[in-house]
């Protein structure tokens, strides 16, 4: 909508015409918003609208850690394909090593979605994190039905044994 507006302000300019006014350009479009934008955005009607803000809070990294909890709450939308952008959002988060506290009990959850796909996201997303409390959740998905998701439990219990742990002090 922003660019159609653009481009036709921009075509009017060419004809001799005055240019937009900043009220013709109210809402930012979803490339130009900020994190509280786009969290507004995860709530819009359209789906498209809700994956790319997901998309582009996830390419924000650490600046969006004040979306943890939006995109958690995403993960209970209605679209396969928003659960599955909120979760690559929070995969890009924890790489960003952005505290995903809020999201254990969304990403747990997530084991169980209805969609394999989702499961298997949420599998990669909880190793990434590397919590100890996931081992058994994760344990869990190893018995799925779907090969790919008992394949991602799988990779994220192995990528949580290699982790080094602190030394005990016993």
């Amino acid at each position: 909508m922003r660019r159609a507006l653009l481009l036709l302000a921009l075509v009017g300019c060419s004809r001799g015409e005055s240019p937009a006014t900043p009220a013709d350009a109210a809402a930012p479009p979803v490339a130009d918003a900020g994190v509280a934008d786009l969290v507004r955005q995860l709530k819009a009607q359209a789906a498209d609208a809700r994956v790319e803000a997901a998309r582009r809070l996830g390419e924000m990294g650490a600046t969006a850690r004040d979306a943890v909890g939006a995109l958690a709450a995403t993960l209970q939308d209605p679209e396969t394909r928003v659960r599955l952008a909120a979760l690559d959002a929070l995969h890009a988060l924890a790489r960003a090593k952005v505290a995903l506290a809020e999201a254990i009990e969304p990403l747990t959850a997530a084991l169980k979605d209805a969609t394999a796909a989702v499961r298997a996201r949420a599998a990669d997303v909880l190793g990434r994190i590397g919590d100890a409390a996931f081992v058994e959740p994760l344990r869990a998905a190893l018995a799925d039905a779907d090969a790919t998701v008992r394949a991602a439990a799988a990779r994220a219990l192995g990528g949580w044994a290699r982790r080094p742990r602190p030394p005990s002090s016993s």
